[in-house]
């Protein structure tokens, strides 16, 4: 095939409309999709935090029951071996 010397080649690649419009989507969607993200982002560490409480209860817990001893956290809550985590009531 012979190339006609007087055309130059086409060239490959995006035009700067189809960049415009490409990078004015992605802000559209970053735009609608980061206030949802962001509460994601918050529930999972309230529930890592959630996570991280019950099983530092769940140890008190085990370590108590292994010494047969009560291990007492809060003045108005009790880990008993014998049993579940309870409130006790006001005045005792």
């Amino acid at each position: 095939m012979v190339r006609n010397p007087c055309k130059p080649p086409s060239a490959a690649g995006f035009t700067l409309i189809e960049l415009s419009i490409t990078v004015a989507v992605l802000a559209i969607t970053l735009a609608i999709a980061l206030p949802s993200f962001t509460g994601l982002i918050r529930s999972n560490r309230v529930s890592t935090q959630t996570n991280a409480m019950m099983a530092s209860l769940a140890y008190a817990r085990s370590e108590a029951i292994r010494s047969n001893t009560s291990v007492m956290g809060n003045r108005d809550v009790v880990l008993c071996p014998a049993g579940p985590v309870h409130r006790r009531a006001a005045g005792r």
